[in-house]
């Protein structure tokens, strides 16, 4: 570092170099000491390093007297304005303002900060430069390096930095450098100036006392883009451009996490080139004139002993995984040259499998013996645990570091002080010692990623632009957390809290609850206690259920339960959750008092169960939260998808939107949604599987393997592509399945339904605004979500409801009446219950209710002792209620009823906010609405080009409903199928060669013609004359009048109101106007002048006119 000019650094021109000897320079009055005497500001403290370098390296070549002359030349006198100068420099003084100088923020010239040298306002003695700490995903080979780092060195203790912000540190890539938790950089002057400036005028020049040492590498592609400017985005106005907070122009260092759990997970940490001169009489010596110039060793001392404690967890306390613990930690410290310091982490990980099997093996009588070999085994395969069996982690904790004292001063501090108290483990010579157990946490996930570091996880794939470097990623994987999810991490912090354990406040017992299994209630408790680095111990209640309770088995629940408890609570009651799964199935009486005890005794308990109703009171009463869990919506089904994909490590096509996966998965739960993702890696392999065959040529002496396939290249071998993924759906839909029926989105379209426009347009109105804008009634506004359809038997209202989900893409739930009913008390309402909770778990969904007048007639007449269907009735009104509100509950669900009888209903259903919306489908009653039906009905058949369906059309009477039409064009086509087989039998007797069989005539004689089947007029006509309608023309007049009576009730509420508001218009303004020629004007002024109630008393009295209306119309009809 040499005669460093400033064209060879980066970018240097606001930086101010100065040595340490100006002060001595200046009282000796020679030139040199002129030249460096310049009283200017101090610089920023990422320059102080390149500082002390050139001038060490300007004073004195490589003479250890020369280092020793550098204590003499810092002042400690009090700060003064210096002595005018002579000659070139004569002309800059000390109220001249110098460039740099940017750690305090103030350059005015005469102020206080503008006198004080180097020496007298440095901030400390460690310069450095502050980065922003980003955890690694996984351990960058060494061949990507530069210097090459030797096998043996521990990858743990290497940090990465952007090549160009090695300059800023003050040394090159492979050099050991000092890392320290710091603060997050001041965001404007102000508060840089409090907190920096004035902290070095009073002295305080405090270090961290938890520091350590790194190899810092440099690589390409973490510097961000460098903004000039800062920018205002917000849309408020500032006071003072110093309020705007700038960019982050915090460059980024990547740290192993283990390392940055070591240093307290700070969110910034300082580098800055390590001492390695005696540090107590001198000035620190850096970079390469300090590595050089020193006789301290290049490395860490190694150390004499090290004693370690292993962390308490269920894994560490399991008796079967012991000898694969041993293994696994005597092989971390035998293949690499560790750096320990006292109060470390160290995590090993455990192939739960392979030890187990291991255990179970040197336990055989066959393996006697071989006691030796088959952990040697196991050590070798725990360096890389595979990322298809299940991984642990190992905690220790490294209690007590024994190093020699080497220094050859006789004052100098020990070279493990010199390194912050970090030492190497030879296996040669370090001895180990396991001291015993001890109980705390583990780093938490939240902000570590030390779950992918230690294979527990397997890194997500990159992208591929990031193909080439998947290592450098400085983020962490976007991981979805549910919002129950954060509510039991919330929950569980605060118990575990060391507040709240002073305060011995009661522990929190949470009861996590669904109506429907693999939903994952036991992932998201353990995913939050993970979060936070607390132990899970889980029980299950049907491993530990013994059957035969007059025969002891309550006791021996009992005992399994207490025991398995006490398990848990040796990794310490404030370390540990206590999982219970199933609880329901835990009804014994004194399993009660058992539960009462081991909550007294913890700090968390959390129990799972899918039928809360089983919870016996008495275990109910004890927990102090209950949090259901229903099925996710679109967006945490997005959101589950991607942890899905990203647990498995999986590349995606750039085709593969999960958003529309999630759209088509609804009523799916977590568990389902995992499946669904495994069946598109199966989906894939098949896929590649059938290439290769494809590929392999018939003559080849080697098939073409699907290895050869991926090696071959392209997106479609390496990703799971967007058909991958639509099977998958299509196969979990399918094995999806309930007693009511799973719902699902069927394949009917407006084009199959004719005519019927003016229904469309009210549906689209009904439904479309909910979809599109939620936004409105999510703040209370009531939406009409409830469509009711009457008229004839077969006009097609179960097509429309399936033409409606199909066009909105909704989830289709088809109910019948009958299915509702039950022989036993409350099940006909739990039923009902449960029909619209499935709705609402696959919202968007549509409910339709078949033949609703048999499951909600009017109350009241029903000759049922119990009164079954008045509580059905009330059940299913209270639902549609919840249905129509504007809260998070009922968005998304539209009910859609239909029946022939609307005047057998329930007048409370067709009141607003349920079914409100009564839209009737009748008969054709035009000719062109029957061409319309019948075009939609014969979309797919082969006509003959004579045939005229207008001609058809215009054949058939009104009372033809759409089924009998449906019937209409079914006959035609049997016709045509009846013609074309008798002429095909025809031919075959024909045949020179005597008759054959018709299976042998279609496969080896008949022609296209033979298997075309074309229907004709003829056959229409035929299939008309023999069919005979379904409704007759009495029985439409009876539906002409039910819908007339329903269309008067809904007129002439209309009419009342516009009559009273022209009346209303009368008595305010004066205005001589008569309503509709039967209102005079002094009838209007009577009418206005008439005491009248209040509004509710008038809605009643409108109402009492239209209910008597409607009796009167109804007797007159009879």
């Amino acid at each position: 570092l040499k005669r460093v000019t400033e064209d060879d650094t980066e970018d240097t021109s606001n930086d101010m170099f100065y040595s340490a000897g100006e002060e001595k320079g200046l009282e000796e009055g020679t030139d040199e000491g002129t030249d460096a005497e310049s009283p200017s500001p101090p610089g920023e403290s990422d320059t102080e390093a390149s500082t002390e370098s050139r001038s060490e390296a300007e004073g004195s070549e490589d003479s250890d007297d020369s280092d020793d002359s550098l204590e003499d030349m810092i002042s400690l006198a009090a700060p003064e304005l210096p002595q005018q100068q002579s000659g070139a420099m004569s002309a800059f003084s000390s109220a001249t303002p110098r460039l740099g100088g940017r750690s305090l923020g103030i350059h005015s010239p005469g102020s206080v900060f503008s006198s004080f040298t180097s020496n007298t306002a440095r901030q400390g003695r460690h310069s450095g430069k502050t980065f922003k700490a980003e955890c690694l995903l996984d351990h960058i080979p060494n061949e990507l390096l530069h210097p090459k780092p030797r096998e043996e060195d521990d990858p743990d203790a290497f940090i990465f930095v952007d090549v160009h912000t090695l300059v800023k540190i003050g040394c090159f890539s492979g050099d050991w450098v000092r890392v320290a938790p710091t603060e997050e950089p001041q965001r404007n002057m102000l508060s840089s100036l409090a907190s920096s400036g004035l902290n070095g005028l009073m002295g305080s020049t405090e270090e961290p006392e938890n520091w350590r040492v790194a190899r810092v590498y440099g690589v390409t592609g973490l510097s961000p883009p460098k903004i000039r400017y800062a920018m205002n985005k917000s849309a408020e106005r500032s006071s003072s451009i110093s309020q705007i907070p700038p960019h982050g122009l915090t460059p980024t260092v990547l740290l192993p996490p283990l390392l940055l759990h070591n240093l307290q997970s700070p969110s910034y940490v300082k580098l800055s080139p390590l001492s390695l001169g005696p540090a107590q009489h001198g000035p620190s010596k850096l970079g390469l004139a300090a590595s050089r110039g020193s006789s301290v060793p290049k490395a860490p001392p190694t150390a004499k002993e090290v004693t370690l404690l292993k962390i308490s967890t269920p894994l560490s306390l399991d008796r079967a995984l012991q000898p694969a613990i041993f293994a696994a930690l005597k092989h971390h410290f035998e293949s690499k040259r560790r750096l320990v310091k006292a109060g470390d982490m160290i995590g090993i990980s455990i192939d739960e499998g392979l030890g187990r099997t291991v255990f179970s093996a040197t336990k055989s009588a066959d393996a006697v013996g071989q006691e030796d070999e088959l952990p040697s085994q196991l050590a070798l395969s725990s360096g890389k645990p595979s990322h298809s069996s299940k991984v642990g982690v190992a905690w220790f904790r490294v209690s007590h570091v024994t190093a020699p004292m080497t220094s050859t001063e006789p004052d100098g501090a020990p070279d493990h002080e010199l390194w912050g108290g970090v030492a190497a483990i030879d296996t040669l010579n370090t001895r180990m010692v396991q001291a015993g157990s001890e109980i705390g946490t583990v780093p938490g996930t939240l902000k570590n990623t030390w779950e992918y570091w230690l294979s527990v996880k397997s890194a997500p794939q990159p992208s591929i632009e990031q193909s080439a470097t998947p290592w450098l990623q400085a983020d962490s994987p976007a991981v979805f957390i549910s919002p129950i999810q954060r509510r039991v991490r919330e929950l569980i912090a605060a118990a575990t809290s060391p507040r709240a354990i002073q305060l011995g406040l009661k522990p929190v017992v949470i009861l996590l609850t669904s109506t429907q299994r693999n939903i994952g209630k036991s992932t998201v408790a353990r995913r939050a206690c993970a979060d936070i680095g607390l132990h899970t111990f889980t029980i299950d209640s049907y491993d530990i259920l013994s059957e035969g309770g007059a025969n002891g088995g309550d006791m021996k629940t009992e005992a399994y339960l207490k025991a398995r408890a006490d398990r848990a609570f040796a990794c310490g009651s404030a370390c540990t959750a206590l999982l219970i799964e199933h609880i329901e199935v835990l009804t014994a009486d004194r399993i009660v008092t058992s539960l009462k005890e081991i909550v007294s005794s913890s700090r968390v308990v959390i129990a799972t169960t899918t039928d809360v109703e089983k919870v016996p009171e008495g275990i109910r009463s004890l927990f102090t939260h209950e949090l259901e869990m229903t099925a996710p919506e679109e967006k945490e089904r997005e959101g589950i998808l991607r942890n899905a994909v990203a647990d498995l490590a999986l590349r995606l096509s750039p085709n593969v939107d999960l958003a529309s996966v999630a759209v088509k998965t609804a009523a799916l739960v977590a568990g389902d949604l995992v499946d669904v993702v495994e069946r598109a890696v199966a989906e894939r392999t098949l896929r590649l599987e059938k290439l290769a065959d494809s590929a392999a040529p018939p003559d080849a002496k080697s098939n073409v393997s699907v290895r050869d396939v991926q090696i071959a290249g392209g997106d479609a071998t390496r990703s799971v592509t967007k058909a991958d993924f639509d099977a998958a759906v299509d196969a979990a839909r399918k094995n999806f399945a309930d007693s009511i029926g799973a719902p699902k989105i069927p394949n009917v379209t407006w084009d199959d339904v004719g005519g019927l426009s003016n229904v469309k347009d009210a549906v689209m109105e009904t439904i479309q605004l909910p979809l599109e804008r939620p936004e409105l009634f999510a703040k209370g506004m009531k939406k009409r979500s409830g469509i009711l359809f009457y008229g004839p038997p077969g006009t097609g209202k179960t097509l429309l409801a399936k033409a409606i989900a199909t066009e909105f893409s909704l989830n289709f739930f088809s109910v019948k009446g009958p299915e509702l009913l039950n022989m036993y008390i409350g099940e006909s309402e739990a039923n009902v219950r449960r029909v619209f909770q499935r709705a609402r778990d696959a919202r968007p969904c549509v409910v339709f209710f078949d033949e609703l007048d048999s499951v909600a007639p009017k109350r009241g007449n029903q000759g049922d002792s119990g009164g079954v269907m008045d509580r059905i009735v009330s059940q299913l009104l209270a639902e549609l209620d919840g249905m129509s509100g504007g809260d998070e509950n009922g968005g998304g669900v539209f009910v859609i009823g239909a029946t022939n009888r609307p005047d057998l209903l329930d007048a409370a259903l067709l009141r607003p906010g349920r079914f409100d919306k009564m839209l009737y489908l009748g008969v054709s009653d035009t000719h062109d609405k029957q061409l319309t039906i019948l075009e939609a009905l014969t979309r797919k058949f082969n006509l003959h080009p004579d045939l005229s369906l207008k001609r058809v059309a215009e054949l058939l009477p009104f009372t033809y409903t759409g089924a009998d039409l449906y019937a209409l064009c079914s006959d035609a086509m049997l016709k045509a199928i009846t013609r074309q087989a008798t002429a095909v039998d025809e031919r075959i007797k024909a045949l020179p060669n005597g008759p054959v069989t018709t299976a042998y005539f279609f496969d080896h004689l008949a022609t296209p013609e033979d298997t075309a089947v074309m229907v004709t007029e003829q056959d229409f006509i035929e299939a008309k004359n023999e069919l005979v309608p379904s409704v007759s023309a009495k029985e439409l007049e009876h539906f002409e009048r039910v819908r007339k009576t329903f269309e008067t009730v809904d007129s002439k509420k209309s009419s009342l109101s516009n009559e009273q508001k022209a009346i209303e218009d009368v008595s305010r303004d004066g205005v001589d106007i008569t309503a509709d020629g039967s209102l005079t004007i002094g009838e209007a002024l009577n009418a206005s002048n008439k005491p009248t109630g209040d509004a509710k008393d008038t809605g009643e009295d409108d109402d009492y006119i239209v209910r008597t209306d409607h009796l009167a119309s109804t007797e007159s009809s009879k």
